[in-house]
């Protein structure tokens, strides 16, 4: 309510038929129009052009003044006069302010708050009626960490507080030069390495001790360091004694060669082939 009245009594303060923020800016665009010249069709069209003396070059814009339009675009977009069409028009001796879109007019502004709101009585006199109260929804939290920031547009930017890493120049933290990280540092050995079998896995120094001590035989995987080159290195390392598996079938031959005395069930052991007496 009051900011319909405050809209109102601004738009009967303009003294014109437009409002002091076109103005402006119809000025501001005045004051561009300098040294374009213009060229006649003969019709209703003009070409508005800018010859740089310095640089030899040419800048030329198409004007319309009947479609009012211009090749720069601004006076499609904003809907007031651009110094291009500035120049067309005093070419013609009207007058800019007929050019200006109708919607910035001062009448179309007061048609907008012409309508008034009424004032209501307060809360506690309003009807009261016996119906359930409406609640919203209730909130599904999604899976997974709860999300702080909006997803913005793709030609929005990046936020003004963070740091952005164009420009920065990269460290090794190896050789401690810049143009790479440590990753593709050429200092670096474990990119010209190539494991031959499984993943490479950390060994328990007491485990390797109780097989030497026992004399059981471990199983090696070898690695090869800088194939094909001239420091070609291969290094074995053990992984322990290869897993015994569990034959059924072979637990079954095993069986039924041995005789069974009566009382005396079969062991259930996988590792042993001759019931135990």
């Amino acid at each position: 309510m009051k900011r319909i009245v405050r809209n109102r009594q601004y738009g009967l303060s303009w003294k014109g038929d437009y409002g002091p923020r076109i103005l402006a800016k119809l000025e501001k665009h005045r004051q561009r129009v300098g040294t374009w010249n213009v060229d006649w069709n003969g019709g209703n069209h003009y070409e508005v052009y800018y010859e740089n003396a310095d640089t030899q070059t040419r800048e030329a814009f198409a004007v319309s003044l009947i479609y009012r339009t211009c090749s720069c675009r601004l006076w499609d977009v904003c809907g007031v006069p651009c110094h291009h069409a500035l120049v067309a028009i005093t070419f013609e001796g009207k007058d800019p302010l007929d050019f200006i879109d109708d919607y910035f007019k001062k009448s179309t502004y007061m048609k907008a708050y012409e309508a008034l709101l009424h004032p209501v009585r307060g809360l506690s006199y309003w009807e009261q009626r016996d119906l359930e109260e409406l609640h919203p929804p209730p909130l599904r939290q999604a899976k997974g960490k709860r999300k702080t920031e909006r997803i913005r547009e793709p030609l929005e930017g990046r936020k003004k507080t963070k740091m952005s890493r164009i420009g920065r120049k990269m460290k090794c933290g190896i050789c401690k030069q810049t143009g790479h990280n440590s990753r593709r540092c050429p200092l670096n050995p474990k990119e010209d390495c190539h494991n031959v079998g499984s993943k490479k896995r950390k060994t328990n120094p007491s485990k390797v001790a109780k097989q030497k001590a026992g004399g059981s035989s471990n199983h090696m995987v070898y690695t090869v360091c800088n194939p094909g080159k001239d420091n070609q290195l291969i290094v074995g390392r053990p992984v322990g004694k290869p897993r015994k598996y569990f034959n059924p079938r072979k637990f079954k031959e095993a069986s039924s060669s041995q005789p069974r005395t009566e009382g005396n069930a079969p062991s259930q052991n996988p590792d042993s082939a001759i019931p135990t007496q």
